[in-house]
């Protein structure tokens, strides 16, 4: 079991990661289209800045909020990821939507919403510090997750994803 310590400083390392990297690309290498059609780079972390933004932090506010669903469990692949700490090293099939669309930020939109997920996540972590009892949400591959399990989620998603990022840097050749 992870501590929101060890959450935190999980979250902090992958943020560095994301943020120093951000520093190195120029716009064109943001959004230079995947070559297999896939998302660029600045999609990737639009992604990531709107998962964690938009969803992962509301949801971990309001089931503090709610005992819902405390009786649900994690999937199978919930208990193991969770366990390891990681997502699964393959591509998952999520809902698209506009939220994944590139909007063609620049690089300064995308740092200010970096620092600003990095106080979101940071803030949280307060509440959390609190043990607050939480209702439980399903996550579409890991199932019913609790607020702190939720919390755990963010550096996993963005660490699942750094893989995606990473891959893309080597097709590209680009040394962020």
């Amino acid at each position: 079991m992870y501590t929101l310590e060890d959450i935190w400083e999980d979250f902090q390392k992958v943020y560095d990661v994301w943020f120093k990297d951000l520093q190195g690309y120029s716009e064109m290498d943001l959004w230079r289209a995947h070559p297999d059609g896939g998302w660029c780079i600045g999609q990737i972390y639009q992604h990531i800045l709107n998962g964690t933004l938009n969803f992962q932090v509301i949801v971990i506010k309001e089931l503090i909020e709610t005992q819902e669903d405390t009786e649900k469990e994690m999937s199978e692949l919930g208990v193991i990821s969770y366990r390891e700490n990681a997502f699964p090293p393959r591509r998952f099939q999520t809902h698209r939507d506009s939220a994944n669309e590139p909007d063609m930020s620049n690089k300064m939109k995308l740092r200010n919403q970096m620092k600003r997920a990095f106080k979101a996540v940071q803030e949280v972590k307060e509440i959390l510090a609190n043990d607050p009892p939480s209702g439980k949400f399903q996550h579409q591959i890991f199932g019913y997750l609790d607020a702190k399990q939720w919390y755990q989620n963010i550096p996993m998603h963005w660490r699942h994803h750094l893989r995606q990022k990473e891959a893309l840097d080597e097709a590209f050749t680009v040394t962020a």
